[in-house]
């Protein structure tokens, strides 16, 4: 019914390390496993390095394929065109790409976020950045009734005792689809990528039954990374924190209070980081 937003919300993201689960999303203990994803490990060719930080003919194919797409697809004008950012790594990529390559589209088009009331300070620290940046205001919309995180508690309730299903619809899904209506939505465009499942799944660049654009679906995480430390995209501080600990912490209880864990921010995202950094001295157990 929501096309591409409940992939974005509910299978896009990012575990890079135990690291940014708790920095990205403000969500109810219970949907964090649902919102999270497989990411390099340490020491993974994925991770680079500080300093290195150029485009390979391999990635500026993918932005010439990406140019296509948009030509192919998109009106000129941006009119009655969505898209659905959570302010990700590779929905700002997006942006700054559209920036790039055709102002006047996404001049026209309308960029749709959503307040849950749950976001972290970071996230909403990175929105204003990208908004800043590429000079293009977001359509924001909030939960039906409520502007303020004690006004959603008095209405809804305390979201880690909803019902997972119930937060979901009243911060994420009856929000979007006011926006969609308000934006006379004809073509959705989604951040989705192939590589963001446990396993590779195919996805279409364009799926004409759902009037949906995927133009980053061919991306990989690598290929997000080196275009953001490239042309400089802004990316959500989170990416900065490491997390060190002696015992592994599941991932539902890591939004509780007074963990036994250290939290380091490096400084710039952990993929710029070595390996002796993320762990520190004397190296942590996990990280």
């Amino acid at each position: 019914a929501i096309g591409g937003f409940g992939a974005k919300f509910f299978a896009r993201g990012g575990v890079f390390a135990p690291i940014v689960a708790a920095a990205m999303f403000s969500v109810p203990s219970r949907t964090l496993l649902r919102i999270t994803v497989r990411a390099p490990a340490v020491g993974s060719p994925l991770r680079r390095q500080a300093g290195f930080s150029t485009v390979s003919a391999a990635l500026q194919s993918k932005v010439d394929g990406f140019r296509r797409d948009i030509e192919q697809h998109l009106p000129k004008d941006g009119k009655n065109v969505v898209f659905a950012t959570a302010w990700l790594a590779t929905d700002n990529v997006f942006v700054a790409l559209m920036r790039a390559h055709f102002p006047e589209v996404l001049s026209g088009m309308h960029l749709v976020a959503i307040d849950t009331m749950h976001l972290f300070p970071e996230t909403l620290e990175c929105a204003k950045l990208v908004q800043e940046k590429y000079g293009k205001q977001a359509l924001w919309k909030l939960p039906q009734g409520v502007t303020t995180r004690g006004e959603f508690e008095a209405k809804y309730g305390d979201a880690e005792e909803m019902d997972a299903a119930d937060f979901d619809f009243v911060s994420k899904v009856e929000p979007f689809q006011r926006a969609l209506q308000e934006c006379s939505k004809d073509i959705l465009i989604t951040g989705r990528r192939m590589d963001q499942a446990a396993q590779r799944i195919e996805l279409a660049v364009w799926e004409e039954g759902k009037r949906t654009l995927n133009p980053m679906a061919g991306f990989s995480w690598g290929d997000i990374i080196a275009y953001a430390d490239a042309h400089g995209v802004p990316v959500n501080r989170g990416h900065n924190y490491a997390f060190r600990c002696t015992e592994p912490i599941e991932a539902t209880k890591r939004h509780l209070p007074d963990l036994p864990w250290t939290k380091v921010d490096l400084g710039k995202p952990f993929w710029q980081a070595t390996d002796a950094e993320l762990k520190g001295t004397p190296p942590a157990p996990i990280t």
